[in-house]
Formats: C-alpha cells, structure tokens, sequence
C-alpha cells in the first residue's frame, strides 16, 4: 500500500496524455 502516491502520479501523467491526444485530434 505505499504505491499509492506512484498509481495517483502515473495516473495524473496518463489523464494529460488522453487530454493532449484529445486536443490534437481537434
């Protein structure tokens, strides 16, 4: 359980690629 904070970072770096995919699909 001390990988939380790594899941949550890697998430966060996860959801800003989707978001720059999105936006450059535009």
């Amino acid at each position: 359980m001390t990988s939380t904070a790594e899941e949550s970072s890697m998430a966060h770096v996860l959801a800003l690629r989707l978001v720059e995919i999105n936006y450059a699909d535009m």
